[in-house]
């Protein structure tokens, strides 16, 4: 098996079930026919209240419950959030959006 090191992710308006459902299908679509991605998640009630679609060349691993700490994701929004994002007005939510993919690509 091989490991490709890429970053996955969908600025979205929500975080819901239907939300995660489009991400995970997003996800497969893009995906080598022979791979299998491993996604490591917290237990956070959009992702776990009403079970999502998973396909099957997904596969979650689950983060103990209360462990933020574990939680990869944490860090690398810290960084575009209080460095690129915060303390900032948008002209309106693409703007919003539009910034959030540059820092998500280590821009401004």
């Amino acid at each position: 098996m091989t490991h490709s090191g890429r970053a996955v992710g969908m600025p979205m308006p929500r975080l819901d079930v239907p939300t995660v459902n489009r991400f995970l299908r997003e996800l497969s679509g893009r995906l080598a026919p022979d791979a299998h991605a491993v996604m490591i998640r917290d237990r956070a009630g959009s992702h776990t209240g009403k079970a999502p679609e998973v396909p099957a060349n997904i596969t979650f691993s689950e983060l103990p419950l209360y462990a933020p700490v574990l939680n990869p994701n944490e860090n690398p929004c810290h960084a575009p959030l209080s460095h690129y994002r915060s303390l900032r007005v948008y002209r309106d939510y693409e703007a919003s959006v539009d910034a959030a993919v540059a820092a998500w690509r280590g821009g401004r």
